[in-house]
């Protein structure tokens, strides 16, 4: 089978931005975020991309700012980034997935405008003690997948994130670092698209 990834631009906050999009526009949307030293483009060579697009989601993967090929931001905020991003695109309920570096947009985001997704996947995402006490209030099904042998945010703000969020269940990835999804990339990936199955199912059971 045959995917057709195509590369696009939008302005947002003034900046050239970067994403690549597979899919139909109406099929239900997994917006793929990256840590630092990627782009989206991470998404695309383990297959993730892919993966969810033969599943019939739509699946967008965006560039960061000064990642990839986006241009950094000169103004604006991280959260209001993605809120463009979505209206830009006009995104209904997608799924977000963000880790490490991205948790300084997405946790933010999902505060403030948390009613904007369908489901929130967090991958040993950074500003976990920062936003953990007000997390208490977000309601949107979540995924939590962590590395265990994660070096630079350890395991224990995975257990802490998911005490934090009363709508979310976690999963370990034994032996597998920070970037857990490029140490473990076939079951990371049969991780996530269980939980986008599990949305559309309605049968997301937390802890």
């Amino acid at each position: 089978m045959t995917i057709d990834i195509s590369s696009n631009y939008i302005a947002i906050q003034g900046a050239k931005t970067h994403y690549l999009d597979v899919g139909q526009v109406a099929a239900p949307s997994v917006i793929l975020l990256h840590g630092a030293s990627f782009s989206g483009q991470i998404w695309r060579e383990l297959g993730t991309v892919e993966l969810c697009a033969s599943q019939g989601y739509r699946v967008i993967a965006l560039d960061l700012p000064g990642c990839g090929k986006s241009e950094i931001l000169s103004t604006g905020s991280l959260q209001e980034l993605l809120v463009d991003f979505f209206t830009h695109l006009q995104l209904n309920s997608p799924v977000l997935v963000a880790p490490s570096l991205s948790g300084g947009y997405s946790l933010p985001f999902i505060l403030a405008h948390g009613e904007m997704l369908r489901g929130f996947v967090a991958v040993n995402t950074v500003g976990v003690s920062r936003f953990a006490p007000q997390l208490k209030q977000v309601e949107v099904p979540t995924l939590i997948i962590w590395g265990s042998q994660d070096r630079i945010i350890s395991v224990e703000q995975a257990d802490l994130l998911t005490q934090a969020m009363p709508n979310s269940r976690k999963i370990i990835l034994e032996n597998a670092g920070h970037n857990c999804y490029l140490d473990a990339p076939e079951e990371f990936n049969k991780h996530l698209l269980n939980f986008l199955k599990s949305l559309g199912r309605r049968e997301f059971n937390c802890r």
